[in-house]
């Protein structure tokens, strides 16, 4: 895939830094905007393009730009290099390490790190707001504008997805911290030294942080989610259970309207994002509360 040079140089000379010093890997990371692997002068660093679709990707450059600002400062994110804010455009530094699997969720001592560094980004403020509910319905009027095609069973889901929110948007603030947003395994970095780092704030904001949980828990076993509230929240209840599981559909819905959003943008040879966006709905239909 050939790289997009003007865009790169563009960035580049912000910085002030040489075109033919860097090496840029060709092939982007990310799924929201283009992303590439820089080396110049023996540091490597993140190169993001910002994507054109931010805002009804329900990235807010602003609240992104304060968050990472702030995992900085606490070292638990990608240090902050360059930032535009009219553009989208970043550059971090890289963490030398790998990106944290599924398969780490199952090995309690890096359990134990992930949800520690999840709750260091929850106990900050900022005065950005995180509003997935507002999100849904932004998307959904998109989507029909665009006549993008939704699961045959799409109002099910929705009819579904709303009574998981009303039931849980009663008392918002109860649970309220800078949610990330996006906390899946692989925006968790364990770096060569040990250390967990938690990447792309592209969603941050404060909301509720059983947005957050809800990315983690769902592939973990009961007895697994259990201990995932204990680590947390130093308990576990039937009622932070009930409510786990209640989010599990608020960020199906989440995802599956971005996902559904997404498809506008990357042709479906590349990657089918309407089934991507069906899946998830496949999954609110299929959620089952827990048995207590």
């Amino acid at each position: 895939m050939p790289l997009p040079e003007q865009r790169i140089k563009n960035l580049l000379d912000q910085l002030n830094w040489n075109r033919l010093e860097c090496v840029i890997d060709p092939n982007p990371l990310g799924s929201t905007n283009e992303s590439y692997l820089c080396t110049v002068r023996g540091e490597k660093y993140v190169l993001r393009l910002g994507t054109k679709q931010a805002g009804i990707l329900s990235i807010n450059r602003h609240a992104e730009e304060a968050a990472l600002k702030l995992v900085s400062k606490l070292q638990c994110g990608a240090n902050l290099i360059y930032y535009d804010l009219e553009t989208g455009n970043m550059v971090t530094e890289y963490i030398r390490g790998r990106e944290m699997t599924g398969e780490d969720l199952q090995n309690p001592p890096y359990f134990c790190r992930m949800i520690q560094v999840l709750k260091t980004v929850h106990a900050q403020k900022m005065s950005d707001q995180f509003d997935f509910y507002a999100d849904i319905e932004r998307r959904l009027n998109y989507i029909k504008e665009h006549n993008i095609p939704l699961h045959a069973q799409f109002n099910l889901a929705y009819e579904k997805y709303q009574q998981y929110k009303n039931r849980n948007n009663i008392n918002p603030v109860l649970h309220y911290g800078l949610c990330h947003g996006d906390p899946f395994p692989n925006n968790f970095i364990l770096s060569d030294s040990g250390k967990v780092f938690l990447i792309d704030y592209e969603f941050a904001g404060m909301s509720d942080i059983f947005f957050d949980l809800a990315c983690i828990a769902p592939s973990l076993a009961l007895e697994n989610q259990k201990e995932l509230l204990r680590l947390y929240f130093g308990k576990y209840s039937p009622s932070l259970l009930e409510k786990l599981y209640d989010f599990f559909v608020i960020n199906l819905m989440w995802n599956g309207t971005w996902a559904y959003v997404k498809s506008m943008d990357v042709p479906a040879e590349v990657f089918d994002f309407v089934k991507f966006g069906d899946t998830h709905i496949d999954h609110i239909l299929n959620a089952k509360r827990p048995e207590l």
